[in-house]
């Protein structure tokens, strides 16, 4: 707790950043009187040797006594100017737009096929197959292709309302279901990146 002193409480001992009114000040005053008794007591280690009257120990450089009348330091006022620069309105209402549309309409099928899709990269694997062999990329796609992807409304999805990429350098795409079995972990990358920026917006990150 200690650590939240700053130079001008130790100097003024008026606890400017932590205590505003004279009854806090006191209050603070007496817990560290109390901290001090303890720490001289020897029953804590950790207390603020800073307020004892006398060095404890002659080798350590005496501080200098607490200048009672020195003006208390003020926090900076805030800037009037914003440091940073804010998101067009129209990019927040397209990325809102965007985000909760698959939120609501992709979001809990790529979660359902993305345990799937683990389910059938292990089955292969128990079978000594690996990942990147042809016949688990086949049946790997084929899940993905084949499960009836629906929108929140119930209704079949045959195309994306608005275009990502399917896979690391492709340009974005409508398609879905998607004929390559990356589009998946890039999807849900995108979802991801809609929540957190959806919670960015909504708590002024």
């Amino acid at each position: 707790m200690f650590g939240q002193l700053t130079l001008a409480d130790q100097l003024t001992g008026f606890y400017p950043v932590m205590a505003l009114t004279d009854a806090s000040r006191q209050d603070y005053q007496s817990m560290f009187s109390a901290l001090l008794d303890a720490g001289q007591r020897e029953v804590i280690s950790d207390y603020p040797r800073f307020f004892a009257e006398k060095a404890e120990d002659p080798e350590e450089p005496v501080l200098e006594p607490l200048g009672q009348n020195a003006p208390v330091v003020q926090p900076a006022a805030r800037a009037a100017e914003p440091s940073v620069e804010t998101f067009p309105d129209e990019f927040v209402r397209e990325f809102v737009r965007r985000a909760r549309w698959i939120q609501e309409d992709l979001a809990d099928g790529l979660i359902e096929h993305f345990v799937r899709d683990r389910e059938i990269r292990e089955d292969f694997l128990r079978r000594g197959y690996r990942v990147r062999d042809e016949i688990v990329s086949r049946a790997r796609l084929e899940a993905l292709r084949d499960v009836p992807w629906l929108d929140a409304g119930g209704a079949k999805i045959t195309h994306l309302r608005y275009p990502i990429r399917q896979f690391l350098g492709s340009a974005p795409s409508h398609e879905w279901p998607s004929s390559d079995i990356r589009t998946l972990p890039m999807a849900l990358g995108v979802l991801q990146g809609g929540n957190l920026g959806i919670v960015n917006l909504c708590t002024g990150a």
